[in-house]
């Protein structure tokens, strides 16, 4: 029962994303905009993350339960992630425009890479707690700074772009749930958590090397 009942969660969160992005996709972008490299970079980089997000977020809580740990210990897990990203993300926001928003957007997704490439390796409850802490104050970062990136560099039509954006992305999120389900089957924990890291490392590389801040 509580497997179904979790895979009733995933497919109704699914069916969210699907529906949100399908009303952010209406607004339309001037094709010209898309072949800019720097915008090129955030969808594919949207795209990306949104795979792998959606991937964890399924595998994540399927991991846990074959862990048998308890869903007291799993509220310190998803609690603790919480609290850290509130507390840095007034420091943050501060320090990116002292260093860059481009180091701190690319570190926020080497981190994400790292995090959700360990989760499998760990299996004590403060290790999960630490390892989550980190892909949670790594998401925080690249949402807090996806909007000023596209805004700093598309003043007109920024909402649309926007829009654009975080559409492609819920899509992608949705793809990477049913994604998750294939990559359990066949490569198990293990597998399906290092391609859930690949596809953030590529993420990475590819705003690391593709975007060119101003």
């Amino acid at each position: 029962m509580e497997t179904h009942g979790q895979g009733l969660c995933m497919s109704m969160s699914w069916l969210r994303n699907w529906c949100l992005s399908k009303v952010l996709l209406r607004s339309p972008v001037r094709p010209l905009r898309l072949m800019d490299k720097n915008v090129s970079a955030i969808f594919l980089v949207s795209t990306l993350f949104g795979l792998a997000a959606g991937l964890y977020d399924l595998v994540f809580p399927y991991y846990l339960d074959s862990l048998k740990v308890s869903f007291k210990e799993m509220g310190l897990i998803f609690s603790a992630a919480a609290f850290a990203t509130a507390v840095l993300a007034v420091f943050v926001g501060a320090k990116s425009d002292v260093l860059g928003r481009k180091w701190f957007y690319s570190l926020s997704l080497a981190v994400a890479s790292v995090a959700t490439t360990l989760t499998p390796l760990l299996q004590r409850v403060w290790e999960l707690m630490l390892v989550r802490m980190f892909l949670g104050i790594a998401s925080s970062i690249r949402e807090s700074l996806h909007p000023t990136l596209i805004y700093d560099y598309v003043r007109a039509g920024f909402t649309k772009l926007l829009g654009r954006t975080w559409g492609m992305e819920q899509t992608a999120s949705g793809f990477g749930q049913l994604l998750a389900g294939m990559a359990l089957l066949a490569f198990g924990f293990q597998g399906s958590f290092l391609l859930g890291g690949i596809l953030l490392l590529a993420s990475f590389a590819a705003f690391a090397s593709f975007y060119r801040e101003a």
